[in-house]
């Protein structure tokens, strides 16, 4: 099936259909019974407040890891702007020592475009959504705290079976 060049990938369930966006995304779809037309629903995004540009351009010039580091919580970060992830996978996923994560980041908490969060002994980064935000902004003044966690495969014992 094939309308407005959005294309059925998978059905989960009677009601639950998925399709590729044009990006290769896959997002939720509605089929219209009459019509046949698939209709995508919210796929993922990120909006980012355009006055905030110049604080990141600025630490752009000050510290292009801080922004590295931003840049990619943000594209990991749940639909609630959080993102728990250990030193040792941020050392492997920018190749750089831990010292060196550790003053990027606290540029970032410095900016104010992230805050630290302690659950035992894991840091949470709460991405500040008057920068960036990945949900409906009537509900972006409410913190949940179901994180997205990152773990690289060396942090991980065994192998994983499929």
């Amino acid at each position: 099936m094939n309308i407005n060049d959005n294309e059925i990938i998978e059905v989960s369930s009677k009601t639950d259909y998925w399709a590729k966006t044009k990006y290769g995304e896959k997002v939720k779809a509605d089929i219209d019974q009459k019509t046949g037309e698939i209709k995508l629903k919210n796929p993922p995004f990120y909006q980012f407040y355009k006055k905030t540009f110049p604080r990141i351009n600025d630490l752009l010039v000050e510290n292009p890891l801080s922004v590295r580091i931003f840049m990619f919580m943000v594209e990991q970060m749940a639909s609630n702007n959080s993102l728990t992830i250990s030193y040792r996978a941020m050392e492997e996923v920018f190749g750089k020592s831990r010292r060196t994560l550790s003053r990027a980041i606290k540029l970032l908490v410095d900016y104010k475009f992230i805050e630290i969060r302690k659950s035992g002994n894991s840091n949470i980064y709460c991405i500040n959504a008057n920068i960036v935000w990945a949900q409906s902004r009537k509900n972006i003044k409410y913190a949940k705290f179901n994180s997205t966690v990152y773990l690289t495969s060396s942090e991980q014992e065994g192998d994983i079976d499929n």
